[in-house]
């Protein structure tokens, strides 16, 4: 038998594609060799050099500030998550030092939020290590979308659905806090739940929570203003004098959540040492700095006592435990990780079940940090332009190190970003200052948190959350009929009455069938004299609007009338399908007896005629064809 011949083309297909990947390994190569490329991937280089003693001074003052807000909203985000209190430090700790490297905003705070939180407790319940596992998903995900250029997906999300994502999850999370701050446990989660609760259990408020609660609010609000506030400043003083009284305000401003933690703890100490337990407080929180350890296996030392079920049913440490409700997890990750094989020995921790059990929060968490991140570094870039690649990088990376140390997800910050703007900062330096105040609170004030009032942290979050929400946008919306408040109500209902991941999603379809409807639905103009008829769509031709010119062409051809079809306007916007359709509609009236002549340059001539079995007129202008048509 003789050899048979080799095949030419699948040998050119190999060379070329060996050729491709020469190059790209080339041009891979020639990058790395570039200063600007390690510039560009290492922001901090292009700062270090003009890094002088006046910027030091500057981000120090920044980072302590932004500290004493870090300090206070870990805490409660940690309560949110479900998770022991000092979770929520050690999730502030490693993104100051990885945003100082990788990050291109020095304004930029990241730590825990209030969507993370809610979102970690919702796919990785009140477990240490499920919830510290997700951060590393979470920031592999993000790590390789920064890898892979992926930041043009975010293009998709509008505004609306942001805003209305924003308002649910703010609403979310006042209604989780609803229980602490009037000092009451019942069962129930979610939006109605929690509120018919509420009406139903209003008798039984511990007043003493409520009052301490209602007072927090009362002085975060007036510390909010006191920036703004006129007092104590007069021109007769001097001016040295006016500044250093508005920079005092300023501070004491900005610090109210401190403020609020410091006169809390201090009077349900007071009240505890003079016998009178009237508040219900946090409980005792475990010292000492982070371990560094594999994520799945975060906070297995700890018993199961030290782990809250329900972040909203949290009972304070000298009332006894309610009942829990049936639809809350109660598994730990030794249920998880540790399952029992057939004899009834213990397994092996194993990180695959961990993640199984996460579902599909490893996609979504992920995508909803990034949605925060991007949108509070394009509006402090301002004009300038976000390298979206670089910042999902940066997230990512302090994501996956700070799970080794038990950091439940993070995102950035809009407070904490505009405190530490706020604060003077020059560059990503502040985040280390930060990062270090944070340490030196987990190894000196873990103690002093045990005193917490639980209705003072609930005032705390409510506070935070009450700002973020728009009530001017959906009302704006409906004034101007705005196609818009379509997807912001989609976004909006479904957050609250079922979850803000879905509704985030939902709304973003909802937006982008409503762009693509829009985008391809047809203008058709005709023009109309005793000899022929002019049919001109006015953009591109799609399989979605096919059926509108095909409709038009055979209305128009019952009229016996020749039919010009002018495509001078579409250029090269034709799909395949609506090229078939549009070839078949033309030969079904030919054969009919109509006549037909198309207008169209070189481009859509070629697409049509690949399509076509017979031959086509084309002409370049609507004379030639009406000319032709005519004769």
């Amino acid at each position: 038998m003789q050899d048979e011949p080799p095949d030419h083309a699948e040998n050119d297909s190999e060379n070329d594609l060996l050729g491709s990947m020469k190059l790209y390994l080339s041009s891979c190569v020639c990058a790395l060799q570039d200063p600007e490329f390690w510039k560009d991937r290492l922001p901090c280089t292009r700062w270090i050099p003009t890094y002088n003693w006046k910027s030091l001074v500057s981000d120090v003052i920044a980072g302590i500030t932004t500290a004493l807000t870090v300090i206070p909203q870990g805490i409660g985000y940690a309560r949110l998550a479900g998770l022991p209190l000092r979770y929520g430090l050690y999730a502030s700790i490693a993104p100051g030092f990885i945003y100082c490297l990788l990050g291109t905003r020095k304004e930029i705070t990241i730590g825990p939020t209030a969507v993370n939180s809610i979102m970690s407790f919702n796919y990785a319940g009140p477990d240490p290590a499920k919830a510290a596992t997700l951060g590393l998903c979470a920031g592999i995900i993000e790590f390789a979308m920064g890898l892979f250029n992926l930041g043009f997906l975010f293009h998709f999300i509008s505004a609306s659905v942001i805003s209305a994502f924003s308002t649910a999850v703010s609403i979310q999370v006042i209604t989780s806090q609803v229980k602490g701050f009037f000092g009451l446990n019942y069962k129930g989660r979610g939006f109605i739940p929690v509120w018919s609760g509420l009406f139903r259990n209003i008798m039984f408020t511990a007043l003493p929570d409520l009052a301490a609660g209602v007072i927090s609010l009362i002085i975060l609000t007036v510390l909010r203003r006191l920036k703004d506030a006129l007092l104590c400043e007069r021109k007769e003083i001097r001016p040295k004098v006016n500044k250093i009284l508005k920079k005092t305000k300023w501070l004491l401003s900005i610090s109210g959540n401190c403020i609020v933690f410091i006169l809390g703890c201090a009077s349900a100490y007071a009240l505890r040492e003079s016998g009178h337990n009237i508040l219900q407080i946090t409980g005792e929180v475990e010292g000492g700095l982070p371990d560094f350890r594999n994520p799945w296996l975060i906070g297995l030392n700890t018993t199961s006592s030290e782990v809250l079920t329900d972040p909203t049913d949290a009972a304070p440490v000298n009332w006894p435990r309610p009942e829990l409700p049936q639809n809350i997890e109660t598994t730990t990750t030794f249920d998880i990780i540790k399952g029992k094989n057939d004899s009834g020995e213990t397994s092996t921790p194993n990180a695959i079940h961990v993640i199984k059990s996460l579902d599909i929060g490893v996609i979504m968490l992920p995508l909803v940090s990034l949605l925060q991140h991007l949108a509070i570094a394009k509006f402090y870039a301002g004009s300038r332009t976000v390298d979206a690649s670089q910042e999902m990088a940066a997230l990512g990376l302090s994501q996956i190190l700070g799970s080794f140390i038990g950091s439940f997800p993070v995102t950035a910050s809009f407070s904490r970003s505009a405190v530490n703007n706020s604060s003077g900062v020059r560059t990503p330096f502040g985040g280390v200052i930060t990062g270090l105040i944070i340490l030196l609170a987990c190894a000196v004030l873990s103690p002093a948190l045990a005193f917490i009032p639980r209705s003072v942290l609930s005032a705390v979050i409510i506070f935070c959350m009450i700002f973020t929400i728009d009530i001017k946008l959906p009302f704006f919306l409906a004034k101007n009929k705005n196609i818009d408040l379509i997807p912001y109500m989609a976004t909006f209902i479904l957050g609250i009455f079922h979850s803000v991941e879905v509704g985030l999603l939902a709304g973003t379809l909802v937006h982008s069938l409503i762009v693509v409807y829009l985008g391809t639905r047809l203008s058709i103009k005709t023009t109309e004299n005793e000899e022929y008829i002019v049919i001109r769509p006015n953009k591109g031709l799609f399989y979605p609007a096919i059926e509108d010119l095909r409709s038009c062409l055979n209305s128009h051809a019952e009229t016996g009338k020749p039919v010009i079809l002018d495509l001078t306007s579409v250029l090269t916007d034709v799909d395949f399908t609506s090229s078939k359709i549009l070839v078949a509609t033309l030969a079904s009236m030919e054969k009919s007896g109509s006549k037909v002549a198309v207008v169209a340059d070189f481009n859509v001539r070629r697409i049509l005629k690949k399509v076509s079995a017979q031959e086509l007129k084309f002409f370049s202008t609507v004379e030639e064809a009406a000319l032709d048509i005519i004769l």
